[in-house]
């Protein structure tokens, strides 16, 4: 019984040992030489000759891994050669800061003594901080992220365009779609024709199939839902394929397919003179509105809206029934199409039409914001020209402007209709961490015709500089 009271004894004074230790206010060794060599705030002083607001500039401190740097980088050309800073911390013995570069010798600046000397941030800085005890100090790599490029251009480098994906030397005209998992890009060359697949734009890498048509189909009828590929023949009947190779007869006829809506096919049938809506499985059957088109419409988008639970399918431009042309935007919901423009873009059809990216810097405190948007342009209006003006809107298709000079297509790239825009990725949050990889969206643009309707053999690489750039956190 001693013995086991004992024990009891012992165990409850360990515990009392144990709370207190848990209890301590006391730092770690490790906690007490990272709070003392703490750098608590870090800015550029103002100067205008270099940038207005610089002194707004917001600079990340990562106590971590010891870096000092600001997310969203400075205009393309800001001269950041001669910058003083601003440096807050708890209270230490020194801070000195080292600009390095290679072949030269080393500029040094003791920041206690010395505030406002400039400092050449085109070098390596480094902030070297030493506790007030003097025991302790630690090495901060500091980095003043200036764009290298005009960051909001929309590029299309000449270097990364390639040729239509195609067993065809030569291919008189394409189509190019996706559904959920892959894209496919049909071309003819005379009366033989090969579809492209890849699940990848971006990799390059496509399996070349020989459709079995056992018709003749319309190419530029193509169209894709989330799981099949749907085409019209020159007859108007409508076929559907799961593997772009063999292709089966749905028993219906069609004037139009107009879009893909989930796995529901969305087209148009014309009877005794008049259009209406039909769908694919068959649905309500329903005359389309006076200003809605009947071909030449866009490549379809699916977005999302903050107004509709549903999915919205849009399409833009065309030509109507009365043989005029629309720059209007369709959605559907799933239920039915509605007019989404508040205003448009100029009258066309052929239009390219894919979503995108817009981004807006606030130049008061030069943080950099990213939006959604749908980007339009090509295509050919009513008298026969083609157009080349990018238009963008920011508000899902209802409000459309003249997208500025940046994100105008370059002198290289020719006016074009019936070009279509595969994007490949989806843009990761700027700001989420870690961040371990990252998935530029670049545009792909495939195809295209000139005034004469001859295909040109292209496609075309685009991208946003600035979303070339890994996110900095």
């Amino acid at each position: 019984m001693m013995i086991k009271r004992l024990s009891i004894y012992l165990m409850a004074a360990c515990a009392v040992l144990g709370i207190a230790a848990c209890g301590s206010d006391e730092p770690s060794s490790d906690e007490y030489v990272s709070s003392s060599t703490a750098i608590r705030s870090f800015s550029l002083q103002k100067n205008d000759k270099a940038l207005a607001n610089l002194d707004s500039v917001f600079f990340s401190i990562d106590l971590d891994k010891s870096r000092i740097y600001n997310p969203d980088s400075l205009p393309f050309g800001t001269n950041v050669t001669r910058i003083p800073v601003s440096i807050t911390t708890d209270g230490c013995k020194s801070l000195i800061i080292t600009q390095s570069a290679e072949g030269k010798e080393d500029v040094v600046v003791d920041y206690l003594k010395n505030s406002t000397d400039s400092i050449d941030f085109t070098k390596k800085v480094t902030i070297t901080m030493t506790s007030i005890n003097g025991l302790y100090s630690r090495d901060y790599d500091v980095r003043v992220n200036v764009h290298q490029v005009k960051p909001d251009s929309l590029s299309w480098g000449q270097i990364n365009r390639r040729q239509l994906p195609t067993s065809f030397a030569a291919a008189a005209e394409q189509q190019t779609v996706e559904t959920a998992d892959n894209v496919f890009c049909l071309t003819r060359a005379g009366s033989q024709y090969c579809i492209a697949k890849s699940v990848s734009v971006a990799d390059n890498k496509w399996t070349y199939i020989t459709p079995e048509f056992n018709m003749t189909p319309s190419v530029k009828s193509l169209t894709a839902t989330d799981d099949a590929l749907y085409i019209l023949s020159t007859d108007g009947d409508l076929y559907r394929s799961t593997d772009a190779q063999s292709w089966t007869s749905c028993g219906v006829k069609m004037a139009t397919l107009v879009a893909g809506h989930g796995s529901m096919l969305l087209g148009l049938e014309k009877d005794g003179g008049k259009y209406y809506h039909v769908t694919y499985p068959a649905s309500k059957k329903v005359e389309i509105a006076s200003d809605f088109p009947v071909s030449g419409m866009s490549k379809s988008v699916t977005i999302s809206t903050d107004w509709s639970q549903q999915k919205q399918t849009l399409i833009i431009g065309g030509r109507l029934s009365d043989n005029t042309l629309t720059g209007l935007v369709w959605g559907y919901d799933g239920d039915k199409w509605a007019c989404f423009s508040n205003n448009h873009i100029p009258a066309a059809e052929g239009i390219t039409f894919f979503p995108y990216f817009h981004f807006k810097t606030n130049t008061n405190t030069w943080v950099t914001t990213g939006y959604s948007a749908l980007i339009a342009f090509g295509g050919r209006n009513s008298g026969g020209v083609l157009v080349k003006t990018v238009y963008i809107s920011l508000d899902n298709g209802v409000n459309w402007k003249t997208a500025d000079s940046l994100m105008q297509l370059p002198d290289y790239i020719p006016a074009m209709k019936n070009a279509q825009a595969i994007v490949n990725a989806t843009i990761l949050s700027r700001h989420s961490k870690p961040v371990n990889e990252w998935e530029c969206p670049y545009i792909y643009l495939f195809g295209g015709e000139n005034t004469s309707s001859q295909l040109y053999n292209t496609v075309w690489r685009g991208v946003i500089n600035r979303l070339e750039s890994k996110p900095l956190i």
